[in-house]
């Protein structure tokens, strides 16, 4: 697979410039994904703590769902910008 990769880099454009972009692009797409697992366990930990112990009929939340519950969140919310600006 590597080796398609290499030809495809090498024809098209200087190579290992092409290589170099390709890791860094994979690694901010692991990165995010990463990133998007731990907010996702962080609030499947504190739902099943908090929110179960406060109402013993919530439901027991998995990992997806939390993950999917972070990123419905992100849709939702993640566009409200506080900004408090001074006047002169």
């Amino acid at each position: 697979m590597f080796d398609k990769l290499k030809e495809f880099c090498e024809e098209h454009t200087v190579g290992a410039s092409c290589l170099m972009v390709l890791l860094v692009v994979a690694l901010i797409i692991g990165f995010a994904f990463g990133l998007l697992c731990l907010e996702g366990w962080i609030v499947m930990l504190l739902w099943n703590a908090v929110i179960r112990t406060l109402w013993a009929s919530a439901p027991h939340l998995s990992f997806w769902l939390a993950v999917g519950l972070v990123l419905l969140c992100n849709i939702l919310f993640g566009a409200v910008h506080t900004c408090i600006h001074k006047k002169d």
